[in-house]
């Protein structure tokens, strides 16, 4: 930031748009050291994948616990006289596990790995465009940067976050519509709620298209997959 203002205020008229500001001083940054720019970029690189594989445990770590407290407070619920529960039900708690920020966190990781893409392909596009004139030691240095751009390392992509915090985020966004709140209040006081109220099991993607095709209630042959609903995340605030 401080060396865009001191830029901004040495050229003699200043861009209006401060990313074709970076734009440029990337491609001059490229085509005056690009041995350093691609030893820069295997450097960030290997940063990204390191932050990659942070997200993903974390990303990991939230859908294990989410799954596990969602079936432990379900068999609470079913199984527990409401004399001997310790608060009352349906239980929350838990959803403070999935925020949107962790969402937030793989995306900009997401974007992260995009722009360091982009910046490899611009300096690809540089080098084999050339520089007339360039010093034999440039022009070496510019093979090196080449043979660094074909080996480039792979990116790492994070993973999205999981069925079972997709569905904490949904139920979130539903709760806070007036009407859903409401239904939720009242769940809160109400002495027996069914069993799995707000505890719903997220339909797998990969058996979407299967429960699309059959009816949910249809008899089958023992071994054959039963049919899923498509949207059981929301019943009366998400029953199961």
């Amino acid at each position: 930031e401080d060396r865009l203002r001191r830029l901004e205020r040495a050229l003699p008229q200043a861009p209006e748009d401060r990313a074709l500001l970076c734009q440029e001083l990337l491609q001059l940054r490229m085509r005056s050291d690009p041995l350093g720019m691609a030893r820069q970029l295997q450097g960030l690189t290997a940063q990204h994948n390191g932050l990659v594989d942070a997200a993903d445990r974390h990303a990991q770590y939230m859908e294990i616990n989410v799954a596990g407290f969602r079936k432990l407070l379900k068999r609470h619920e079913k199984q527990i006289p409401l004399k001997f529960r310790s608060r009352h039900m349906p239980c929350l708690d838990f959803h403070r596990l999935v925020t949107h920020t962790s969402r937030q966190l793989l995306d900009a990781t997401k974007q992260m790995g995009g722009v360091i893409a982009d910046a490899w392909q611009r300096l690809s596009a540089s080098l084999a465009t050339g520089a007339p004139g360039r010093a034999p030691a440039g022009a070496e240095a510019a093979g090196q940067a080449a043979r660094l751009c074909s080996q480039q390392p792979p990116l790492n992509e994070p993973r999205c976050l999981g069925p079972e915090c997709e569905m904490v985020l949904r139920i979130q966004r539903q709760l806070k519509e007036p009407m859903n709140g409401q239904i939720m209040q009242l769940a809160a006081s109400f002495n027996g709620p069914s069993p799995g109220f707000l505890y719903p099991k997220p339909a797998l993607p990969g058996r979407a298209a299967a429960g699309a095709q059959q009816p949910p209630f249809q008899r089958v042959a023992k071994g054959q997959p039963l049919g899923q609903d498509l949207d059981r995340s929301w019943h009366l605030a998400s029953t199961c």
